[in-house]
């Protein structure tokens, strides 16, 4: 991996670590929502930005019903993957990662 990517991927993992650490302070506060919107921590957000692929409701949380779903979907997003070849991966992943926050340098999204 060549040093720029493995830069790019520190800055993406200490972001994640930084949104994580925030959240864990604001989540038991009462001001959470609005915080987690600001911040653009919402699942919905998530999915817009590209950082996830699906949203997976929690409504049944807690019941078996919503472990098999969490299952079943990392079932499916498994066996995709699985069929390609790694290089493909590694670009697909390189490809999506620079992707991130494009947007909010050019006048978008954020």
């Amino acid at each position: 991996m060549k040093t720029k990517q493995r830069a790019l991927l520190a800055l993406l993992a200490a972001a994640v670590l930084l949104g994580a650490a925030l959240w864990a302070v604001i989540r038991s506060n009462a001001k959470a929502e609005q915080a987690a919107q600001q911040l653009k921590l919402t699942a919905e957000d998530a999915l817009r930005l590209g950082v996830i692929e699906r949203i997976i409701p929690e409504t049944d949380l807690g019941k078996s019903e919503f472990y098999e779903k969490l299952k079943q979907a990392l079932l499916e997003e498994l066996s995709a993957l699985s069929q390609l070849p790694p290089e493909i991966l590694l670009d697909a992943r390189y490809r999506r990662f620079r992707r991130i926050g494009a947007e909010t340098q050019t006048g978008g999204v954020l």
